[in-house]
């Protein structure tokens, strides 16, 4: 390989702009060593996987038998197949596209090597960023390792069929693209491309494209340097991908919404008490959900990696945008009504952060790096850590609700029934003094241990809370509530989240 298609593949020109800095160690042979080792995984975890088709006798549909991936090995057979019929088109048409490239070569594989490719596609654009932020390939190749390899649960979200899973490969490498746009290397059409690719797959992730196209807009205006022809080949590459898009989901929905978009608005998203939902996604949900675990309590490493969110914000443009990223995703699937620590790992709704965790990763080892040095960097990681221990230290806990106070959760006493038998109940409804609330939509109906909790997530609980009439679990008709919960902060140190976690009252599915 030569010196240029080397430097072009990876660029290095450090976090803070200016000529280009060369490295004492290539970049090549890293990346294909650490490229080849996680080929080598993915591929035994691939196989190994118990949810594979045909590796269990009694579930020989593996994961085609569950909803999400049914549906998109539906869509991609028949678009295989010509067929333009709504009903077999569920999802948006990104990630079944994707898998007609392969649906031949082996159908009940179809994409085992859409989502190898997406992976490598990730960890390339992730190197490629880090280098421009000034980590040498050596060091940020065995940290996108590390940030996935280090929990099973999370590398598996890489193998199991998500549309997530392709987005993670788009996002990284165009926030690479973009690092390289701000240093003066354009790459306009492959911008474009990368940033229709995402909505087309998950039209939600259209939120986190936007940061990349504020700082390249900002850029142009900032140094007016601007080309209306790189602009025009932007616009090319995004059209490459949006027009057979749209016109597939014209030629078969018409303007209507495909199923998941329509059920995806109806679950929706709020901002209502986000704190509390990120502490509990994140930090300590058992004393609000006695199940689950948050994404720290797992992986308590990621704490650097959200303190260091801080930091990027100093430090330089390239890094402010994959911060910012980071925090709108973040922000995005927080505010997603449907995800809840009961699910995160026990329906394996940690997909959604597949992607996003190496970004902690990456986050965390430029954190440690500015500790490091001398100056004003280690000045503000450290007071960067010092707001962050505080700021983790807190705990939100259920404290009583007075009667005129809008309530968080209210609990019912009665037979515990099974786990989905109201969790995942769309008949369940309840009214309150302000009108009626709809589980998985308005709140979400639990098991707890004595009975049933109800915990309000688009609004409080106001005045009399009581069952719908034929819309209650079994055993609960007419029941009143026998306590009611609000929030209270309290501080701790060291973090309660950092011990070890209670043991669930319902069960915690293991890896």
């Amino acid at each position: 390989m030569t010196e240029s298609s080397r430097v072009t593949l990876i660029p290095s020109t450090p976090s803070g702009g200016g000529p280009t800095s060369r490295r004492k160690m290539p970049a090549t042979p890293v990346i294909l060593a650490a490229g080849a080792i996680l080929i080598t995984m993915y591929t035994v975890r691939y196989l190994a996987d118990p949810a594979l088709p045909g590796n269990q006798t009694s579930l020989p549909l593996g994961w085609w038998g569950w909803f999400d991936q049914s549906m998109t090995l539906r869509s991609t057979r028949a678009l295989v197949d010509g067929n333009f019929d709504p009903g077999e088109h569920y999802y948006p048409f990104g990630y079944a596209l994707l898998g007609t490239l392969f649906y031949f070569a082996a159908p009940s594989h179809t994409f085992f090597l859409v989502d190898l490719l997406s992976l490598l596609g990730a960890f390339i654009g992730f190197v490629a960023l880090a280098r421009r932020l000034g980590l040498a390939p050596l060091l940020s190749a065995p940290v996108f390792g590390l940030s996935l390899l280090g929990n099973s649960l999370l590398f598996r979200q890489w193998i199991v069929p998500w549309s997530t899973t392709p987005v993670g490969g788009f996002m990284w490498m165009l926030l690479a693209c973009c690092a390289s746009w701000l240093d003066g290397r354009r790459r306009p059409f492959v911008i474009g491309l990368l940033m229709a690719a995402v909505p087309a797959c998950r039209p939600s992730d259209a939120l986190t494209v936007l940061p990349c196209l504020g700082a390249l807009i900002w850029a142009d205006r900032r140094t007016r340097s601007g080309r209306w022809a790189d602009w025009l080949r932007l616009a090319a590459g995004a059209a490459l991908v949006t027009t057979p898009v749209v016109a597939l989901h014209l030629a078969v929905h018409g303007f209507a919404a495909n199923g998941y978009i329509a059920s995806s608005s109806q679950v929706g998203f709020t901002l209502e008490d986000l704190g509390w939902k990120a502490y509990v996604l994140l930090l300590e949900p058992q004393l609000w959900f006695a199940d689950g675990q948050g994404l720290l309590q797992r992986m308590p490493w990621v704490a650097l990696g959200l303190t260091g969110l801080v930091a990027a914000f100093v430090r330089g443009q390239k890094d402010r945008v994959l911060a910012t990223v980071l925090l709108v995703h973040g922000v995005l699937y927080t505010s997603y009504v449907d995800l809840l620590p009961s699910g995160l790992w026990r329906f394996l709704h940690v997909h959604y952060f597949a992607w996003a965790v190496p970004g902690y990763g990456l986050m965390a080892a430029l954190l440690i790096r500015d500790l490091a040095r001398p100056g004003w960097p280690r000045r503000i990681a450290g007071a960067s850590a010092v707001a962050a221990a505080v700021v983790f230290g807190l705990r939100v806990v259920p404290a009583p609700a007075a009667a005129d106070q809008p309530a968080k959760a209210v609990d019912f006493a009665g037979p515990v029934p099974p786990f989905t038998d109201t969790y995942l109940d769309w008949s369940l409804a309840l009214q309150d003094a302000r009108g009626v609330l709809r589980n998985m939509v308005d709140v979400r109906v639990l098991v707890y241990p004595s009975g049933i909790r109800v915990l309000a997530l688009r609004r409080g609980l106001v005045g009399t809370v009581e069952w719908i009439p034929g819309r209650s679990p079994q055993g609960y008709e007419g029941t009143k509530p026998t306590s009611r919960w609000t929030m209270a902060t309290r501080f701790t140190w060291p973090p309660r989240w950092l011990r070890t976690p209670p043991p669930s009252a319902i069960g915690i599915p293991s890896e």
